[in-house]
């Protein structure tokens, strides 16, 4: 014990000593210690965010089939997860004083007169057609006025293509008749917003309910009371969480089911919030551990100058006869109690300036992953990721010092293997 408590006294008297290398053993374990917590920090706040995007954006799925009812639909919707649906159900609609785009080839010779004449573009009928897949992966752009969206309920508005706009020089505010099928039913609906759609007018002839400039969207009441029994298409489903999808897709398939069920998963929105975040804490984990082997380089360089320079001392300990892993114990200590107390200093250090350094990357990592204005125009304002501040927890300070102690371990214990090959003739003969 007397021992213990002997090198122990001369670690502190080594270090009161020599005030210029306890300063640099100081200064050298305040910026690790401060780069650490800052790095870990900096990785808590971006699975928080994470957490965040998984739990606001969520992932959209698309459900079609024959089975398709829209009560099968709704108890769907019911699901544990979804945080929204939409229904989506087609008909064809003939536009009364406008013209159609056509397709760029010529009608086939078979097709009869009659037949042509019967050839109408799609009305689809949506609740939300933020949901829908074109608009929620930026394919599809609303160029003018708004989308389709639940507060519409039954009115008769509707969105048409840019191309079919200018054919027929329409405006947002104007109106267009739409006709059923049968021609049993008509009415006016107001265009609420135009779209531009990427798909080329297809070069050989289609019917026009596969053009895509002639896509028509409308509220589903109001498709409803154009042409009355029509049955639902698709059906589109928001999750909260892209982990629910699973049980997601067993619930489909126990509700709706048949050989034709099909699930389509979208997590672009989700993936593209999720991207730059994964990327930075990436390199949050990686910068941490550059620091710490970074760390113990440089103490391992100051420890073999110390002991080079106490060469000396040494010698005149072992020929005391002081055991050389006391002496090497020694070292650990002094360097041991340098870390400890930089970590103190770190810590007020790190909470002081960290967050105004760190929030800013936050906020940059969220704002600039965020989904570009055509594809997150339908997300309501809960929906965006809030940036997550940077803030240390009881496990980051943990970490830290257990890493430092790590470093102490390393950086002083391979140079100080020098002590335990010297003899104390040698050490005293060749001192300087």
């Amino acid at each position: 014990m007397y021992g213990i408590m002997n090198f122990l006294k001369r670690a502190g008297y080594s270090l009161i000593a020599r005030p210029v290398r306890t300063s640099l053993l100081l200064g050298v374990f305040i910026v690790i210690s401060a780069l650490l917590l800052a790095g870990f920090m900096l990785r808590d706040a971006m699975a928080r965010e994470q957490a965040e995007a998984a739990r606001s954006v969520g992932v959209d799925v698309t459900v079609t089939g024959r089975r398709l009812t829209d009560q099968a639909a709704e108890r769907l919707g019911q699901a544990p997860g979804v945080v929204r649906f939409d229904i989506l159900a087609n008909a064809e609609a003939a536009l009364k004083g406008a013209l159609p785009v056509p397709a760029a080839g010529a009608a086939p010779a078979t097709l009869s007169t009659l037949q042509q004449s019967q050839d109408r573009p799609l009305l689809s009928g949506v609740d939300d057609s933020g949901l829908l897949l074109g608009f929620d992966t930026g394919r599809d752009v609303i160029v003018s006025g708004r989308g389709i969206t639940p507060a519409d309920g039954d009115r008769p508005v509707v969105m048409v293509e840019e191309q079919l706009a200018e054919r027929n020089r329409l405006h947002v505010g104007d109106g267009i008749a739409l006709e059923s099928a049968d021609g049993d039913h008509a009415t006016a609906f107001q265009i609420v917003g135009i779209y531009r759609s990427p798909q080329p007018v297809p070069p050989v002839w289609v019917p026009l309910g596969q053009v895509p400039a002639d896509q028509l969207y409308a509220p589903a009441g109001a498709v409803e009371k154009l042409d009355p029994g029509i049955q639902p298409a698709d059906a589109l489903y928001r999750l909260g969480d892209p982990s629910a999808v699973p049980a997601f897709r067993g619930q489909a398939a126990s509700l709706v089911g048949g050989s034709d069920l099909n699930l389509a998963v979208n997590a672009a929105a989700y993936e593209t919030l999720v991207g730059p975040m994964q990327a930075v804490a990436g390199l949050a984990g990686g910068v941490v551990w550059l620091i710490a082997g970074s760390g113990a380089l440089i103490l391992a360089l100051i420890v073999a100058l110390g002991i080079r320079d106490r060469r000396e001392e040494l010698g005149v300990l072992l020929s005391l006869g002081e055991r050389k892993p006391r002496i090497l114990g020694q070292h650990i200590v002094e360097v041991v109690a340098a870390a400890l107390l930089a970590q103190a200093l770190a810590v007020a250090v790190a909470l002081a300036f960290a967050p105004a350094i760190l929030d800013p990357i936050l906020a940059h990592s969220t704002t600039g992953s965020r989904p570009p204005v055509s594809q997150a125009a339908h997300l309501d304002p809960a929906e965006t990721v809030t940036p997550v501040p940077a803030s240390a927890d009881t496990a980051d300070v943990l970490w830290t010092a257990g890493i430092c102690l790590g470093i102490c371990l390393v950086g002083t214990a391979v140079p100080g293997t020098t002590i335990l090959r010297l003899s104390p003739r040698s050490v005293l003969v060749h001192a300087d």
